[in-house]
């Protein structure tokens, strides 16, 4: 898995790091881990702090000398897997540029403040992403990789393909105005105290100056007609955030000066 992960501690079953969202990437993270990170999490826990470094360096020594003609396989293994995670953290990387309300929500305070850009050069252009890197991840062989990866491999490649389907088939930036309302939620500002209530609220203000950009981009790219459902479910958005923004934004930072 790409440097982006983080262990599982010591005596804690933990399923993720990653708080739980809907966003594709994160559930791909979050996915993979549930599915190793208990194991090798209960495995280093059994291991005395001071036999770390010889778990980790003797051990695949001895098994490399008892079995020298599986060296060569092992090592092609390594080459690929290191490969493929140099593309994964790459991808991982580019998708949190390009979607930095959830990367506050998942952690990543460098992007605090900021906004998805929803014009139409940048779709386009994160468009353009999804299909490069469709294309680099279909070049990978899965018998080439190790079983984790092989694994991870495919978590990522069903995300981005997701992601394609949502912007090419769904159209979703065409004919569903609810992903503008959800690009204005700060809620996550609010709900999480990662900063002083003073930082966190700069960068919820900084939000907030944004949306009027979020609004134009959404006139500009929204077909005329557009599905009922959508439109009558995103006016009862509307009208929630609103609500959000009058009454609880105002008592959550009434400590404020």
């Amino acid at each position: 898995m790409s440097s982006l992960s983080m262990p599982a501690k010591c005596g804690v079953q933990s399923s993720s790091p990653w708080p739980r969202q809907s966003n594709a990437v994160a559930e791909a993270l979050r996915s993979l881990r549930r599915n190793f990170s208990i194991w090798f999490g209960r495995a280093r826990c059994k291991r005395r702090p001071g036999k770390t470094l010889l778990w980790k360096v003797a051990l695949p020594a001895l098994f490399l000398l008892t079995a020298p003609g599986l060296a060569p396989v092992l090592l092609a293994e390594q080459s690929e897997d290191a490969e493929y995670e140099a593309v994964a953290e790459e991808y991982v990387k580019g998708y949190l540029a390009a979607h930095p309300l959830e990367a506050t929500a998942l952690g990543f305070h460098e992007y605090d403040g900021k906004v998805n850009d929803y014009t139409r050069l940048a779709l386009d252009a994160e468009l353009s992403r999804l299909r490069r890197f469709d294309d680099r991840l279909a070049k990978f062989d899965l018998a080439k990789l190790s079983p984790r990866q092989s694994i991870d491999l495919r978590i990522l490649q069903a995300a981005v393909k997701r992601d394609l389907f949502e912007m090419q088939e769904m159209a979703a930036f065409e004919r569903n105005p609810m992903v503008y309302l959800r690009a204005a939620d700060v809620n996550v500002y609010i709900k999480r105290n990662f900063a002083p209530l003073e930082d966190r609220v700069r960068s919820l203000t900084a939000v907030e100056a944004q949306i009027p950009n979020i609004l134009t981009a959404a006139k500009t790219n929204l077909n005329e007609v557009l599905p009922k459902p959508y439109v009558e479910l995103a006016i009862e958005m509307a009208k929630g955030g609103a609500d959000f923004l009058k009454k609880d934004l105002v008592e959550a930072i009434a400590s404020l000066k």
